[in-house]
């Protein structure tokens, strides 16, 4: 991890970054002078997405509620919609058309929302347009055949796990690798909010169901043990060790207890008394960033 990142920015970029990173870089592969839309660009993977699009060169076009429409574009985006006077999503869609060059349709869509959206969207795609969804699959019904022929691509990091391969999941810790660096050189904002203790993560959660957060909620569980703190060791927890120590193993390690359940993850290390396995960072409900 580069030395100008801290751990508690570090622990913010999973799972939303990468999730963007690979919607935009790997999936639809966004170049310099294309037309993106991107869904929700306040929220955790939309925040993300639209400075990493901003980046790579690309016109943004985003979407937002009216309190949320300068930040959106202090992150980098070029057009905001303003989702709720637009009137829906057939209505964002047409408006982000209708930004575009002779109403060609933009090049590239994230949604982040769900299929409702997704597939409302798929009329703001242009010619040869790609669209990545990871809230929900667009009923691609909505799209006479063999018109504007649009790539689907449906973005899911956890199955590098369960249907992906060792190639794959080389691939996640690449992804961070290159996030990390954006990071560090001040061209990615890691978003962090807040910075709760981790007796206050069950109502971090509740917050975020609630939806609408802007920003990341950081954990800090500094040389704490879950076991210790009350709160027992999950199956989600169990899911975003194996996930996180596959990814960046050389600085990231796993809980201080329950050795039998990391059993499920061959690569990681066990459980052993003595360990010196310190848990210091987690963003709630995405990753654990620890250091040793």
């Amino acid at each position: 991890m580069p030395d100008a990142v801290p751990t508690t920015d570090a622990a913010a970029l999973p799972c939303a970054g990468m999730t963007a990173y690979h919607a935009l870089t790997r999936r639809l592969r966004l170049a310099a002078g294309q037309t993106i839309l991107i869904t929700a660009g306040a929220g955790g993977v939309g925040g993300y997405a639209v400075q990493i699009a901003h980046h790579l060169g690309a016109r943004v076009l985003s979407t937002a509620s009216p309190a949320k429409v300068q930040a959106v574009r202090a992150l980098g985006a070029d057009e905001v919609i303003d989702y709720r006077a637009a009137g829906g999503p057939d209505a964002v869609a047409a408006a982000a058309r209708a930004l575009t060059p002779e109403g060609r349709g933009v090049d590239a869509v994230l949604d982040t929302l769900d299929s409702a959206s997704a597939t409302a969207n798929l009329g703001a795609l242009a010619f040869n347009g790609g669209l990545a969804f990871i809230g929900g699959r667009p009923d691609l019904s909505a799209v006479p055949g063999f018109t504007i022929s649009p790539s689907i691509h449906e973005v899911s990091l956890g199955a590098a796990y369960s249907a992906g391969t060792a190639r794959d999941r080389a691939d996640l810790a690449a992804m961070l690798a290159e996030l990390l660096e954006l990071a560090a050189t001040g061209r990615l904002d890691t978003r962090v909010a807040e910075v709760v203790p981790l007796g206050a993560v069950p109502a971090a959660y509740a917050r975020l169901a609630q939806g609408h957060q802007a920003g990341k909620l950081v954990c800090d569980v500094a040389g704490q043990s879950v076991c210790d703190s009350g709160m027992g060791v999950s199956r989600a927890s169990v899911s975003i060790r194996r996930h996180f120590y596959a990814t960046v193993h050389n600085t990231i390690h796993s809980f201080p207890c329950s050795g039998a359940v990391l059993a499920e993850e061959p690569a990681a290390p066990t459980c052993e008394s003595g360990g010196g396995w310190t848990l210091l960072e987690t963003d709630a409900g995405s990753a654990v960033a620890a250091v040793s």
